[in-house]
């Protein structure tokens, strides 16, 4: 409490029973608080009591395959008998005729009922599941908790019950446990338990007093001047609980989304192995649920940082049409499978590039058509875009966003309803249709925060019209960014993380690419490296810090990196958990050049790094942040249609597509994709093999014989990975072949290497090709690698460097396999395999990769035997580079 309070002589005690009594003294004051208390507790606790099923079902999908079904549905049952009987128990109080005692009475019975059976639940489930379920499982659980400080807050009895209620038995239940581990996470449970005991102690104070004030300026004017010292604490004390909640969920934020960090990074590392259809499908599930569990998490937090009003919407350059046609693309999976048509229409005098929050226009886009496929069931969803009058003085234009359906429509009654929280037109519709009510609150909030309203217009029967019109500054001096990324082979780069789990995925992630990392745990040993680093005269290509560090974090050490002149051309990428607003000025200020949060796929990681590194500050006069959107938006968006009849493949490739920035058509046959091509141009077209009334060759067949399809790419798809596959499909006029399941990597390279102007594509290759077998240096793949990167004029430098250390590194190879050690095998190997690999010499670079591998194992016998074929391998690769290099000197 602060100063201006009254002294603790003359402060209140407060009884847990009826508060208002001892807060009180005058009748009127004590019976006007005392309804208030009893109004805010019967409020409050109908919004809560309606997310515990919600909860339960989350918990069963997690604990499922470890615990007792019996038990699950047993613990599920429970939990939804006591919920059921809590809201009965508030509907019976809201109608009113109860006293104050027995409707105080009701709701602690219910709430200390409610909590014992989630807390007698968690107790039998949480011993005998993985600790990794146990720990989503308590974080549940804890939420479910932090979420009573503020339903119950009016009735410290209330409370208490249910904090014992819930702790006491998980407590108890882990306590006993024989594993380590949950031994560790009972004192957790204990700490967490007493710390909310007492935040809900003071929540109650804090709560009792604003009501008292309340309840006095109602009954006297003279208690009205008293009140307005008491309104400042009460401002005070807001500003200072409103910068621990933001405090909070940062750091929930955090806690949250480095678990999912380790998931989904090491999901898509053992993806990228050979696995068994069985594993592979069972990863892919893994990976969707992860996905799936981080937007529930993400809605959450975004839901609690609006109710806080903490959510701040960014102002960065974005593409109008390519966001809409963007989520448009990624829903059209799903409006197809109802047969309806899903359209988006951009009108021609829309602005391209405006300056606002992409990422929460997206997200109320894809809540209203979303919404819009669901209650539709027939015709058609549209998406729309227009402008509004000419721009204002200041450069602003005024946007209005309109989607319409042809659904089942909404009764006057029920319109302004499906704006409230949990609340959907009909409670008959959460039974048919699903959805917990809360992507219309959450959208019209967020419309609101960027200076509109959200509108709707419906008929019963005719369909609904959704539209908001939001007013976003044009940006007409949008600079045009670098086409490619710098290659990453070769490279060095730092690690600074806490985190012993992501220092691990970025390790791996960076180390596939040929990339030589160091890692360090704190900020203090980063910076020592980079200076070490330095001296030595071979400093670091760039150091990737997490933003979240203890005692150091990535902003302090990138000032101090920054301040020391000898260290400024280390390049700097920060990584963080949890966005925070003022982030994107601070990279700008510090010379940060790149900005990702986590969890991050490997194929953003190494764009943005590409991008990064493609060009230095210099160029631009100043430093631009590599963000995940500027990254998509750098990119150039292609029109891909898709014609695939399984629904599954239809989705995976419409969802890597989008979001590497992409517009995305979908048909499901042959004849289908035919006249999709005869209506409208495409840059490339993703072809299945087998498909019902017209297969992928008749298809391609018809279309080069169309003008449109003459020279169009055409890429097959098809489940048949044999050897001779990629001719037949080539012999059937495709453009290339694209085996299934296949990565979001080869996806992208192989659509947009096709999809390439014709001009790129026309570069003269530096000889002609050996017609009797294949060279033994790719150099015209090589060449292609460097053009992509936008690095094509390092081409001749890099050959000539290849050439004038080649012959060192297999003489230092060759005193390794002499010399008898294994270590230094290896790292002789593992030396000349990245610059094999890097220009292309596959035959060298694979034989390398065999020494290094048998070395490492201990097997030098078996890598000296390796060695002697590397010999004339290499020989007969570096005479090939001579002789193609004078060639190329002399044209």
């Amino acid at each position: 409490m602060t100063a201006t309070q009254s002294s603790p002589s003359t402060r209140p005690q407060l009884t847990d029973g009826r508060p208002e009594d001892a807060v009180a003294a005058d009748e009127r004051i004590r019976a006007d608080l005392g309804h208030l208390l009893q109004a805010r507790l019967v409020r409050e606790s109908r919004l809560g009591v309606w997310v515990h099923p919600v909860l339960i079902v989350v918990i069963l999908a997690l604990a499922w395959p470890a615990a007792p079904h019996s038990l699950l549905i047993g613990w599920a049952g429970a939990v939804l008998v006591t919920a059921a009987l809590r809201g009965a128990w508030l509907f019976v109080a809201g109608r009113g005729g109860q006293t104050d005692l027995s409707i105080r009475t009701g709701v602690r019975i219910t709430v200390t009922l409610l909590a014992i059976a989630w807390g007698v639940g968690g107790a039998l489930v949480l011993p005998i599941v993985p600790f990794e379920t146990a720990a989503l499982i308590l974080v549940v659980l804890a939420g479910i908790i932090a979420s009573a400080l503020t339903t119950l807050a009016a009735d410290p009895l209330s409370l208490r019950g249910f904090l014992a209620g819930m702790a006491l038995p998980v407590f108890a239940s882990l306590a006993m446990s024989e594993r380590s581990h949950d031994l560790a996470a009972a004192v957790v449970v204990a700490v967490f338990t007493l710390g909310m005991a007492i935040v809900a102690r003071r929540a109650h104070i804090t709560l009792v007093e604003h009501l008292n004030t309340t309840a006095r300026l109602a009954v006297s004017e003279e208690a009205a001047k008293r009140a307005e010292a008491v309104m400042r604490d009460a401002r005070d004390l807001a500003e200072r609980t409103a910068r621990a909640r933001s405090a909070f969920l940062a750091n929930m934020s955090h806690e949250i989304r480095t678990p999912m960090n380790a998931v989904l990074g090491f999901v898509e590392l053992i993806l990228d192995t050979e696995l068994t259809t069985e594993q592979r499908r069972a990863l892919e599930l893994v990976r969707s649920s992860s996905e799936a569990l981080l937007m529930i998490l993400n809605d959450i937090l975004d839901y609690s940082k609006i109710e806080a009003e903490h959510l701040e919407l960014e102002s960065i350059p974005f593409d109008v049409a390519k966001v809409v046609h963007a989520t448009a693309s990624l829903l059209a999976v799903r409006a197809r499978e109802k047969h309806l048509e899903l359209l988006a229409e951009v009108a021609a005098d829309v602005p391209r590039t405006v300056r606002g929050d992409p990422t929460r226009l997206r997200q109320v886009l894809m809540n209203l058509i979303g919404n819009a496929i669901k209650f539709t069931e027939e015709g058609e969803v549209v998406v729309s875009v227009t402008t509004g009058g000419e721009r204002s003085s200041d450069g602003r234009a005024a946007f209005c966003f309109t989607v319409r359906d042809t659904g089942i429509g909404i009764a006057p009654e029920h319109i302004q309803s499906v704006f409230k929280e949990f609340t959907q037109a009909d409670s008959t519709m959460t039974r048919r249709y699903g959805g917990t009510g809360l992507g219309l609150a959450i959208s019209q909030r967020l419309v609101r925060l960027m200076g509109g309203k959200l509108l709707v217009e419906s008929a019963v029967g005719r369909g609904s019209e959704f539209s908001f019109t939001i007013t976003l500054p044009v940006d007409a001096g949008m600079p045009e960014r670098a086409a490619g990324v710098a290659a990453l082979g070769g490279r060095r780069m730092l690690i600074v993380d806490d985190n012993q789990t992501n220092r691990r995925i970025l390790r791996e992630m960076l180390a596939a690419e040929g990339i030589k990392v160091d890692e360090v745990a704190t900020a203090g040993e980063g910076l020592d490296a980079i200076r070490r680093a330095v001296q030595k005269n071979a400093p670091y290509d760039l150091a990737i810090l997490d933003v979240q560090m203890p005692d150091m974090d990535g902003f302090q050490l990138a000032t101090m990196v920054r301040q020391e002149r000898a260290l400024t051309s280390t390049n700097l990428l920060m990584l963080t958990s949890a966005g925070q607003r003022g982030d994107g000025e601070r990279c700008r200020a510090l010379g940060i050049r790149g900005y990702l949060t986590k969890p991050m796929s490997r194929a953003d990681l190494l764009e943005a790094l590409g991008t990064v590194l493609a060009k230095t500050p210099a160029e631009t006069g100043a430093t631009e942040v590599v963000t995940r959107h500027t990254i998509a938006e750098s990119r150039r968006s292609l029109r891909i249609l898709l014609a695939e009849d399984n629904p599954v493949n239809q989705q995976v490739a419409v969802a890597m597509l989008v979001k590497r920035g992409h517009e995305v058509h979908v048909v499901s046959n042959g004849r289908e994709a035919v006249a999709a091509i005869t209506a409208r141009d495409y840059d490339a077209v993703l072809m299945d093999v087998q498909m019902p009334e017209m297969d992928g060759f008749e298809a391609t067949k018809a279309l080069r014989a169309m003008p449109q399809g003459r020279d169009l790419p055409i890429i097959a798809m098809t489940a048949h990975a044999l050897s001779g596959e990629r001719e037949r499909c080539l012999a059937h006029g495709m453009t290339d072949y694209l085996a299934k399941p296949f990565k979001a990597l080869d996806l992208f390279t192989l659509i947009e290497r096709a999809a390439e102007p014709a001009t790129a594509k026309a570069a003269p290759s530096p000889s002609p090709p050996t017609p009797t077998s294949a060279p033994p240096v790719d150099l015209e793949g090589f060449r292609t690698m460097l053009r992509e990167a936008g690095a094509e004029g390092a081409f001749y430098s890099v050959l000539d460097t290849f050439l004038r250390h080649a012959p060192d590194r297999l003489a230092a190879l060759a005193t390794a396999a002499a010399s008898g050690s294994g270590t230094d095998l290896a790292k002789a190997a593992h030396v000349f395999r990245g610059a094999a690999a890097t220009i292309g010499a596959r035959e060298l670079a694979g034989l390398l990769e065999r020494i290094e591998t048998t070395a490492r194992a201990g097997n030098v016998e078996a890598a000296r035997q390796t060695f002697e074929q590397v010999s004339p391998v290499a020989h007969g690769a570096i005479d090939y580079l001579r002789q193609q290099r004078a060639a190329m000197t002399e044209g």
